[in-house]
């Protein structure tokens, strides 16, 4: 902030505390004045162009520096080709570290990976030979279970065909046994039929028999009674003749009835013995089925049983075939490591042999030389090399004004070893936070409110040096023809509104509220309908204590 705005700051909160404590009051005191009081000094607003900045101080720096460093640590600097001031072009040899012991662990660690190669192949051979042996075992074990499992499904098929011959076998037993049944029932009631026919013929013959006696004694007596009529006998002969013949008939038909129950007797018989041949067959083919019946359930469980084997084969030998699976692969990964881990070895120890010939990665003039021959190279910077025929100016800018800058702002760059008139240029660097906290020499750690800028020049002038001071006027806002004021002008009541006070030559003063727009140093651009270029403004005056009837 300029020493105007500062010194208007404080009228301004001079006199918000003395209008709080009962003071002078602002709005009533201005425009009137003694009859013994000077005139009031007064200002014109001016129409003019204005440019809003930020000043900071910087330093004249190489657009492109380098810091050359080494990977090979806690080696000695063998030789060193340059010092402070040599000019070198890229690819040049600055400095050479000496790179023996470097060259003797390269050796170590090569011999070390052929090593590690022969042992890693060692290894990856043997979990192979025991993958492939496992999947050996696991394919053999899996076709001797598949094996046995056809075998008993086999059994199975066999022992279930066997039954359903034993069931068609008991079946027909059965039904022989039926019809055997069925036949002897019948002949044993033919033959009763035929017994009972027989029996009543008997009765029947021995009926006919008894009236044949009877009319043949009847015939005998009456042939020898002498008295007896010829026709008498002849009746009773014809009766006797007739008796004769129904007997002889009655004992034909008994002798066939007996015939005939006989041979139903017979039948009977066969028929009974038949049957107790059948029932017996058919307890014996029951008795197949029942056997076959079980074989087939024995068959079955052997399928069940054979099925879980091969399950619980399969399993455990996948489980063997995976475990050695994930150790081929384990070991394939762990040989990969280790022969990564060793090339990665190598490749550092060749990387820092190569970095032991230092080279110059740019073209420019060596500004520093950090080490000498015969030292241990610890790892800092061997030299610095800087473009000195290409410059950007480095500088900082404070937390109150970085919120301002941004990338690409215009700069006016001032450099008075070079020329006292203003360079353009612009911003190509704001840093998004603080520089690093530093060490001050009692060692106490102090933070940074500082944030680093960079500025690239629009046309290089000629003379510049690296490390000269340089004043940069960078550009945040500017307008032309902006309504101005002197900055001490503008005044900001109790209730934050600014406003300006305008002479009426003369006539009552008039204050006006006025909206602040850029500013420089010493003018603010005002914003209002009512002013107007020329318009008179107050200035305020100081009193001896430095401050103004404007509180």
């Amino acid at each position: 902030m300029g020493k105007n705005k500062k010194k208007a700051a404080v009228i301004c909160l001079a006199g918000i505390a003395a209008l709080s404590v009962g003071g002078l009051a602002v709005y009533n005191a201005f425009g009137s004045t003694t009859e013994t009081a000077a005139a009031p000094h007064t200002a014109a607003i001016e129409r003019m162009d204005i440019k809003q900045s930020v000043t900071v101080s910087g330093t004249v720096k190489s657009s492109e520096s380098s810091e050359l460093k080494s990977s090979a640590v806690n080696t000695k600097v063998k030789k060193l080709n340059v010092k402070v001031g040599d000019r070198v072009k890229k690819g040049d040899i600055v400095a050479v570290l000496d790179d023996s012991d470097l060259q003797g662990q390269l050796e170590a660690a090569e011999k070390q990976l052929q090593n590690i190669k022969a042992r890693n192949d060692i290894e990856l051979s043997s979990a192979k030979r025991m993958y492939d042996s496992a999947v050996a075992e696991k394919a053999e074990k899996t076709e001797r279970s598949n094996q046995i499992l056809s075998a008993a499904k086999e059994n199975y098929d066999k022992a279930v065909s066997e039954r359903n011959e034993a069931a068609g076998s008991y079946d027909e037993a059965v039904n022989n046994r039926i019809e055997m049944s069925d036949l002897l029932q019948q002949a044993m009631e033919e033959a009763e039929a035929a017994a009972a026919e027989a029996n009543e013929l008997k009765t029947a013959a021995d009926n006919a028999k008894a009236e044949y006696k009877s009319l043949k004694a009847e015939y005998d007596l009456i042939s020898a009674d002498s008295s007896a009529a010829p026709e008498d006998i002849a009746a009773a002969k014809e009766r006797c003749d007739a008796a004769a013949a129904l007997s002889a008939e009655a004992d034909d038909a008994l002798t066939d009835a007996k015939a005939a129950a006989k041979s139903l007797a017979d039948a009977a018989a066969k028929y009974s013995t038949e049957l107790s041949s059948a029932v017996l067959d058919e307890k014996e083919t029951r008795a197949e089925l029942s056997s076959a019946g079980k074989y087939v359930d024995q068959a079955k469980s052997e399928i069940t049983s054979a099925s879980y084997s091969k399950t619980d084969t399969d399993e455990a030998y996948a489980g063997d075939v995976a475990a050695k699976a994930d150790s081929l692969k384990t070991a394939g990964l762990s040989a990969e490591d280790s022969l990564s881990e060793s090339q990665r070895q190598i490749d550092q120890l060749k990387r820092s042999i190569e970095s032991c010939t230092v080279k110059a990665d740019c073209d420019g003039v060596i500004t520093a030389v950090n080490v000498k021959e015969g030292d241990v190279y610890m790892g800092d910077a061997i030299a610095v090399i800087q473009d000195d025929s290409s410059f950007m100016i480095s500088a900082a800018a404070d937390q109150y004004d970085i919120g301002k800058l941004k990338k690409d702002q215009p700069v006016e760059i001032t450099i008075n070893a070079v020329s006292r008139d203003a360079m353009k240029g612009s911003l190509s660097f704001v840093a998004p936070t603080p520089n690093a906290p530093t060490y001050s020499a009692d060692g106490t750690l102090s933070g940074s409110t500082e944030y680093a800028l960079e500025a690239d020049f629009s046309s290089q002038p000629e003379g510049l040096r690296i490390g000269m001071t340089a004043r940069l006027s960078i550009i945040t806002g500017e307008k032309d023809g902006a309504l101005a004021v002197p900055d001490n002008c503008i005044f900001t009541d109790a209730d934050g509104i600014s406003y300006i006070t305008v002479s009426g030559d003369g006539k009552e003063e008039k204050k006006i509220a006025v909206e602040r727009g850029i500013c420089n140093d010493y003018y603010t651009e005002i914003i209002s309908p009512e002013i107007s270029e020329d318009m008179k403004v107050i200035v305020p005056e100081e009193d001896n204590s430095g401050s103004s009837v404007f509180y």
